[in-house]
């Protein structure tokens, strides 16, 4: 099922305008965001952009983690860890909640 989660977050995420790198392995994936996808320029700390996406995930009954300060102290992802006992109707669900709050909260490009 891991293959899957990283398929599935390549394929309905990597398009989006702040979105810099997808990475991860079996149940545990790092989903960058940053304010220029060219450049990987990072959001200034002060825009809690992890907060404000990760709150629209949780809105919609998803649970990811934040992590911030990847780029010292600037710098925006969420780990996304499922349980091991979830299906592929769920996964998608899951991913597709996180790619809604990242329309939601993100700037348009």
């Amino acid at each position: 099922m891991g293959p899957n989660l990283g398929q599935l977050l390549q394929e309905r995420l990597a398009d989006h305008p702040n979105v810099g790198h997808i990475r991860g392995i079996g149940f545990l994936w790092g989903i960058e965001l940053v304010a220029d996808k060219t450049t990987l320029k990072p959001f200034a700390r002060s825009q809690k952009i992890t907060e404000a996406v990760w709150q629209s995930i949780f809105n919609r009954k998803v649970i990811v983690y934040k992590s911030i300060g990847l780029a010292g102290i600037d710098g925006d992802a969420l780990l996304v860890a499922p349980p091991f006992i979830i299906t592929m109707e769920e996964m998608e669900l899951a991913v597709d909640a996180i790619r809604a709050g990242a329309d939601e909260m993100l700037p348009a490009a």
